[in-house]
C-alpha cells in the first residue's frame, strides 16, 4: 500500500506542494493509497490545496484505486469548518459535522463543483451565477465568466480526464478581486499539445510557455484560451498560476516566474482577477482580430 503525507501547518502550502506529495507513487501499479493530511497547529489552511486534492483523489478512484483519506488535527481545531462549508470534504468523501448555520450562495462564493468529462463549457449562465453568488454587476462578471468558461472548455476538450474537473470561486469585495480555481488530473497541457505533430518531441518546459501564446495548442481547439486568460491578468496586474507536467508558471502583478516539479499529470490553474480592470478581454481579442 502506498502512503502519502501532506502537511498543511504552513498556510503557504499550495498547489505545487500537493502535486509533489504524489510524485513518488507509481500509479500504474494500481495499489491502495493512504493519504494522511496533517494539520497539527491551529493556523489557516490555504484554500488552493483543496481543488487539486479533490481532483487527484477522485481521479484515482475513478480509475479503480482505493484511496483512504485521513486527517490528523489538533484538539479543538476548527479549520475544517471552512472546507466543509465549501463542500470540499463532501467532494473528498469525508463526513465532517459542521455545526454553524450553513450559509447560502449570498456569502460570495461558489462551492466546489464538478465539471463532467468532455464538457465544452459551464452548464448554465456562468455570468449570472457570478452576479448572484459573488454579488457582481453584469459588467464586472463579464470578464471572469469569459475566462472561467474558456478554462472549462479547454479542460473538457484536452484533458482526457476520466473524472472531469473541479472549479471553485470566491469573491473578496474588500480586496477588489475574485479568486478562481480549476483542477483536473487528466493528461495535462503538455501531453495534449504533443498530439500536434510539430510539438511531439518538445519538452514540458517549452510547451507550457507555448500554451500561453496566441494560436498555439494541440490542434484540437482554437489555441487561444490560455493566452487570453494569462494576458488579461498580466496586463491588469492580477495573478495567474498554472501547473502542468513538470513545470509551473506564475504571473503576479505583471511579473512572470517559473518553477519545476517532477511531474503532475493534469492541469491546475489559480486566478486572482481584479474586479475593476483597465484593460478588458474584448480589447485583447480585438488586437488579435478574434471574435466570439
Amino acid at each position: 500500500m502506498h502512503e502519502v503525507h501532506i502537511y498543511l501547518d504552513n498556510p503557504k502550502t499550495g498547489i505545487h506542494h500537493i502535486a509533489r506529495s504524489f510524485e513518488h507513487i507509481d500509479l500504474s501499479l494500481n495499489e491502495d493509497i493512504n493519504v494522511n493530511v496533517y494539520h497539527t497547529r491551529n493556523y489557516g489552511i490555504n484554500v488552493e490545496v483543496f481543488p487539486i486534492l479533490c481532483s487527484i483523489i477522485n481521479e484515482l478512484r475513478a480509475k479503480g484505486t482505493t484511496v483512504n483519506l485521513n486527517f490528523e488535527l489538533p484538539p479543538g481545531c476548527h479549520q475544517l469548518s471552512y472546507a466543509s462549508r465549501m463542500d470540499f470534504l463532501m467532494t473528498l468523501g469525508l463526513e465532517y459535522e459542521y455545526n454553524k448555520k450553513r450559509h447560502n450562495g449570498s456569502s460570495r462564493f461558489i462551492e466546489i463543483q464538478k465539471v463532467r468529462p468532455g464538457a465544452h463549457g459551464y452548464d448554465g449562465d456562468l455570468a449570472a451565477v457570478l452576479q448572484n453568488n459573488l454579488k457582481m454587476t453584469a459588467d464586472e462578471a463579464y470578464d471572469p465568466a469569459f475566462m472561467l468558461s474558456e478554462l472549462i472548455c479547454n479542460m473538457g476538450i484536452h484533458s482526457n480526464s476520466e473524472n472531469g474537473a473541479y472549479i471553485y470561486c470566491q469573491g473578496y469585495p474588500n480586496r477588489g478581486l475574485v479568486e478562481m480555481h480549476i483542477a483536473d488530473s487528466g493528461i495535462g497541457v503538455t501531453n495534449s499539445m504533443r498530439k500536434n505533430e510539430k510539438y511531439k518531441n518538445s519538452c514540458d518546459s517549452d510547451l507550457l510557455n507555448l500554451a500561453l501564446q496566441f494560436g498555439e495548442g494541440s490542434g484540437e481547439g482554437r489555441g487561444h484560451g490560455l493566452y487570453f486568460v494569462s494576458e488579461f491578468l498580466r496586463r491588469n496586474k492580477g495573478y495567474f498560476h498554472i501547473l502542468s507536467g513538470s513545470k509551473g508558471i506564475i504571473i503576479d502583478n505583471g511579473v512572470e516566474s517559473e518553477y519545476k516539479i517532477q511531474n503532475y499529470q493534469g492541469t491546475v490553474i489559480h486566478l486572482r482577477i481584479p474586479i475593476q480592470c483597465g484593460i478588458r478581454v474584448d480589447a485583447i481579442m480585438d488586437e488579435q482580430g478574434y471574435e466570439l
